[in-house]
């Protein structure tokens, strides 16, 4: 009778390794299809009954495919939380979890990769923009200084903005991409990134020296470099560098002329 009850579990067990190798060969499937919609169908189905770490991978990334950030960033956390680090999409739902999540959540996923050894250069940028946000001023800087040698001078500048680090910090950076590059498009679109955030903080007298070095050919520089000098009070010079931009940006010209 034991052989007997021995036997009946070997084939349940075998019939139930089929079930779910057939349920992971259909979702793989119609995920490598872009059928991400119905995957999300299909695993809602199956994760209204249990946890299945397969199931869970798939609707995630589908969701993620899918540009539903809030529900792929959902997903993530909660794989991240319910299974350990040797599950077999640990790391990818990690990468995930950085790219559609702010502040604790994006440093949580952050420290698993780069503490494991899988955070890739694509994910350079928003690990060190939420060491940033979190106040880990001193990590962030340790981070930067280890990713630098693998940076452009571009590179550094973009990520000291995008991270919306302090004003000095930034200023210093575009002065060191202007001594690389001079007035390029790269220093430019540079600048039009920092002018705004500088601005907003009340720092506008910071970039003074910067836009010292003209606009260039640039009309859409000069709407900035107008914006600095209306920000410091210079009304004179601000109208002259909207003027400049007039023939190309008549709509955005006039609106600031109109303020004057």
């Amino acid at each position: 009778m034991r052989m007997f009850y021995r036997f009946c579990a070997i084939l349940l067990f075998v019939f139930l390794s089929s079930c779910s190798a057939e349920k992971e060969s259909e979702l793989e499937t119609l995920f490598n299809d872009g059928q991400y919609q119905k995957v999300t169908e299909r695993t809602s189905e199956i994760l209204s009954e249990t946890l299945d770490e397969e199931s869970l991978y798939f609707r995630t990334l589908s969701e993620y495919r899918l540009g539903n950030s809030s529900s792929a960033r959902d997903g993530s956390l909660f794989y991240l939380l319910a299974f350990d680090n040797d599950a077999p999409h640990y790391y990818d739902l990690a990468e995930i979890l950085l790219r559609t999540s702010k502040g604790r959540e994006a440093l949580f996923a952050g420290n698993i990769l780069y503490d494991s050894g899988h955070l890739s250069r694509i994910d350079y940028l928003p690990y060190y923009s939420a060491l940033v946000s979190s106040d880990n001023m001193e990590m962030a800087d340790d981070f930067f200084e280890a990713i630098s040698p693998t940076l452009s001078e571009y590179d550094k500048t973009f990520f000291t903005i995008s991270a919306e680090r302090d004003s000095d910090r930034i200023v210093t950076s575009l002065e060191s991409l202007y001594a690389f590059s001079g007035l390029d498009n790269s220093f430019i679109s540079m600048m039009e990134k920092a002018i705004p955030l500088l601005i907003k903080r009340g720092d506008a007298a910071m970039l003074l020296n910067l836009i010292s070095y003209g606009s260039g050919d640039s009309p859409e520089y000069s709407l900035y470099i107008g914006d600095v000098y209306f920000a410091l009070g210079d009304m004179k010079e601000a109208s002259a560098y909207w003027l400049k931009a007039m023939e190309a940006y008549p709509v955005q010209s006039d609106i600031r002329l109109r303020s004057l």
